[in-house]
């Protein structure tokens, strides 16, 4: 039996994301998939050059990018380096919603009082009950951005997140994560995102 490797594309639902290298510093581009490939290059487009820095520690292989998919990497790359801003969109949570992503964060609150956010009367009893684990621990609100080539829009997911979540991850402003979010309601209250889990890539 032969095993190839798979071409990835719009079909895999490709994700190609500028970042920084956390060993070396250099600028970069991560690529992943659905397929679950997982690679970084120096820069976009034919050869399409891996990062050899970081892909040696992560021991990756070679994979091979659709034709569409690359062209299209390509002329955002140019529309980018003439000035072009890529739109953004904001992402309202139904509640119980589960998204998992990859993004850049691109904003940090390190501190949010909950009670004021959610217009509710501090240390109330009738508010500790409503906002139940928010009225507990310490809050801060990051903003990511999601890279969704394919209709040419950044999608703005901005969550809660618990402190000691976020510390553990390590991240900083323009670091490029994989993030877990819930949609939680509270009764009277605009839905939000809870962030249950991130970590760095790579």
């Amino acid at each position: 039996m032969v095993y190839r490797e798979p071409t990835h594309g719009w079909w895999c639902n490709a994700r190609t994301y500028p970042t920084r290298c956390s060993y070396c510093g250099a600028e970069v581009f991560y690529f992943s998939c659905d397929c679950g490939s997982k690679v970084f290059f120096d820069s976009l487009g034919w050869p399409w050059p891996v990062h050899d820095c970081i892909n040696n520690i992560l021991k990756q292989v070679e994979i091979k990018i659709a034709e569409d998919y690359a062209r299209r990497v390509a002329e955002r790359q140019e529309r980018l380096r003439r000035g072009w801003k890529i739109p953004i969109r904001a992402c309202y949570p139904q509640e119980d919603e589960v998204v998992e992503e990859i993004g850049i964060v691109r904003e940090i609150l390190p501190v949010i009082n909950v009670f004021k956010k959610f217009n509710l009367l501090p240390d109330s009893p009738f508010a500790i009950k409503l906002l139940g684990e928010l009225a507990r621990g310490n809050w801060m609100q990051i903003t990511i951005h999601v890279d969704n080539l394919r209709e040419d829009v950044l999608l703005s997911y901005t969550l809660l997140i618990k402190r000691s979540i976020w510390e553990a991850a390590g991240a900083r402003l323009g670091d490029l994560v994989r993030f877990v979010a819930i949609g939680q309601y509270i009764p009277g209250r605009q839905a939000f995102w809870r962030c249950k889990n991130i970590r760095l890539v790579a």
